[in-house]
């Protein structure tokens, strides 16, 4: 299990790990409100999925790192 997550701290840094956080947030406070003013509701699902997904991600990851 070490050895796992050696090799994911070998790619997330702390500053990759930031971008991943940023850009969740950037696509949670940009393209969601533009995808609902236009009634695109497939793809305002399909986004909100990924930026949620961005977010969680990177700071799970970040606390993995943090604590071990």
């Amino acid at each position: 299990m070490y050895k796992f997550i050696a090799i994911l701290r070998g790619i997330f840094d702390n500053l990759t790990l930031f971008f991943i956080i940023i850009i969740g947030l950037i696509i949670l406070l940009i393209d969601i409100p533009k995808y609902e003013n236009k009634g695109y509701t497939r793809e305002l699902n399909i986004v909100k999925i990924i930026s949620w997904t961005y977010l969680i991600f990177g700071i799970t990851m970040f606390i993995i790192f943090k604590l071990i």
